[in-house]
């Protein structure tokens, strides 16, 4: 039997907001038998409280920055230096452990060279909101290949490196393993991350993993950045060394032969003469993926484009049409202005990026109610596309991010909402801009409901106990107001004043039902959330293995031991609101619900 201990878990912590870190810190106790941060000596002077726990690696160093960032190169020799362990691992310090045994279970028994996880976002009260799909936040792996991720140009803290570190295990013919995200955790705040250190390091990756030496633009680095994201998503990453070795010479050859552009031959497709631009190059994976086999598909033979010392790109696509063209969902345009107009007639924009728009293929829409399982829908949702290597766009959460409402905009004037073979996610009402929009027309959608009494009884908890409040400014007011108000009112003055809100809202998703409508009632699926899933998939058009869908249901079936009124997840059981309210409370919400009931629980109607 070996001598050597378990994990060794390394972190950078700031010097700043210990607290937070130190707790978060501290869930990765039941894991790990050593905790190290590594940080700069000046940056580790600093650190003067640190629990006994956590043990120092400082080294010195001088960066072109004013703050201490790690070069990767000197986290490599603080990892490479615990050679007494079985396997050292990285995490953020604000990334606390959710899943010990399990993720114990996974580093003993996964024979990849590399262990890798995004995290579930969670708010500050822990309620799972979504998993993250753009970055990476824990790494683990065997001492001895620390030397892989050693870069004296990428730096913990700033972007870029935790891509790279996946990529380059790759590179060198090594197996990667991503997890789900959900072993680890992250309460969400803003992001705040340097736009011009983006750039400068997209294209020090570019280099380092694809050997392609210049400066890209903006525009490249973006693209660059969408096609990782994409690959590292993908299920192409799930340890099995073949598969992996072809997609990782896909996507070098790609960018190989982007930026040293081949040569093109002409051909002729029913007499009219073929030739493919640099444009279509240019536009990126997916989009020559999709022209390409729209060509072979029609065409015996194409000539192909050939250039001396590289991978076929060609070759490529014809052996393997379907697969490319399903990547080509998940690439995002960069992010850009879209122009909308509000119903007052003012013209407003806000910045998006979006996935590139799939012809021939159905947008989808996904709609919920406020407490009535919408961020379980959409964390689910969330969740199947990440496994599919797909990705979902929230609209009306990046439009209140630039503090604009969707139900003030009526028209789309570039085409935001107008791409075909999207996932749209994330509405709670049918805004006019969708009554408008021709692609919402064609589009599926998936519908989920609840019974108005149960949300009222939830909005109402909500409001009173379990809402945050904002640490000031007017935010903070309005949220106590909020409060207070609910407290005073009690919970069936709250109900009956608030009911006729909840039964137009609930009659306002009603006009989306159509055809192409999938409706779900929650009270079918709160305690079957394998059939919610197997409904998401349907209605996106995914297929997914039924084992890896059914840990998906598992772990989004959250169900609270006892209630808890100041938590986000009180309660789950239907009927609720027989529980809490009076019955001629019941009876004066059954006469204003009778048009909802007509709707959406025929069966409730006398």
């Amino acid at each position: 039997m070996s001598d050597k201990k378990g994990v060794a878990l390394f972190t950078s912590i700031m010097p700043r907001k210990l607290d937070e870190q130190f707790a978060a810190l501290s869930t990765w106790r039941d894991l790990a038998e050593r905790i190290v941060t590594v940080n700069e000596r000046r940056e580790a002077a600093l650190l003067t409280d640190l629990p006994d726990w956590i043990e120092q690696y400082s080294f010195e160093d001088n960066t072109p920055y004013d703050r201490f960032y790690v070069r990767l190169s000197k986290l490599a020799e603080a990892m490479g230096s615990a050679t007494d362990c079985r396997h050292v691992a990285f995490c953020n310090s604000d990334i606390s452990l959710a899943k010990a045994e399990e993720l114990e279970r996974v580093l003993d028994s996964d024979g990849a060279d590399l262990i890798f996880s995004s995290r579930t976002d969670t708010d500050e009260h822990g309620a799972p909101l979504s998993v993250y799909t753009d970055g990476w936040d824990f790494f683990a792996f065997r001492p001895g290949h620390a030397r892989v991720i050693s870069r004296d140009d990428l730096y913990i803290g700033l972007p870029w490196w935790d891509f790279f570190v996946p990529l380059a295990f790759l590179k060198e013919g090594l197996v990667a393993n991503r997890l789900d995200g959900s072993h680890v955790h992250h309460i969400k705040h803003a992001q705040n991350w340097d736009k011009t250190e983006f750039y400068r390091k997209g294209s020090i990756v570019l280099e380092a993993i694809v050997g392609v030496r210049r400066q890209l633009n903006e525009k490249e680095v973006h693209r660059f950045a969408h096609h990782v994201n994409t690959f590292l998503n993908s299920h192409n990453l799930e340890g099995h060394r073949p598969s992996q070795e072809a997609a990782i010479s896909r996507l070098i050859a790609l960018w190989e032969d982007m930026h040293a552009p081949p040569k093109f031959l002409d051909g002729k497709l029913d007499g009219k003469v073929v030739m493919w631009s640099r444009e279509i190059v240019e536009r990126g994976y997916g989009a020559l993926a999709v022209g390409a086999h729209h060509v072979l598909k029609h065409a015996p033979a194409v000539h192909r484009v050939v250039r001396s010392g590289h991978r076929r790109i060609f070759d490529l696509i014809k052996s393997k049409p379907a697969k490319e063209q399903d990547s080509y969902h998940n690439i995002l345009s960069a992010p850009r202005e879209y122009r909308l107009k509000t119903r007052s007639g003012q013209e407003i924009s806000c910045e998006a990026g979006v996935p590139l728009a799939v012809p021939d293929q159905p947008a989808t829409f996904v709609f919920g109610i406020f407490k009535g399982g919408s961020t379980l829908l959409n964390v689910m949702l969330e969740q199947i596309l990440a496994v599919s290597g797909r990705k979902s766009i929230n609209l009306p959460n990046q439009l209140r991010a630039a503090g604009l409402v969707i139900d003030e905009i009526a028209e789309d004037l570039d085409g935001l909402f107008e791409r075909k073979g999207v996932v749209y996610g994330g509405f709670r009402s049918f805004s006019k801009v969708l009554k408008n929009s021709p692609n919402f027309a064609e589009a599926n959608k998936l519908l989920l409901v609840r019974d108005p009494r149960d949300i009222l009884v939830s909005l109402y908890f909500s409001h009173a106990y379990s809402h945050s409040v904002p640490e000031s400014g007017i935010a903070r007011q309005r949220a106590e107001e909020t409060r207070q108000r609910a407290l005073a009112t009690g919970i069936d003055d709250y109900a009956l004043h608030n009911a006729n809100s909840v039964c137009t809202h609930l009659m306002n998703l009603g006009e989306i039902l159509s055809d192409k409508t999938t409706l779900v009632r929650y009270e079918d699926i709160i305690f079957d959330k394998m059939a919610l899933a197997r409904t998401i998939c349907a209605t996106v058009g995914v297929e997914i293995n039924p084992v890896r869908l059914a840990k998906i249901a598992a772990r989004n079936d959250i169900r609270p031991e006892k209630e808890d009124k100041h938590s986000h997840i009180r309660s789950v059981a239907p009927g609720d609101h027989k529980n809490k309210l009076k019955p001629e409370t019941i009876a004066e919400l059954n006469e204003v619900m009778k048009p909802v009931f007509d709707l959406y629980y025929p069966e409730l109607v006398a």
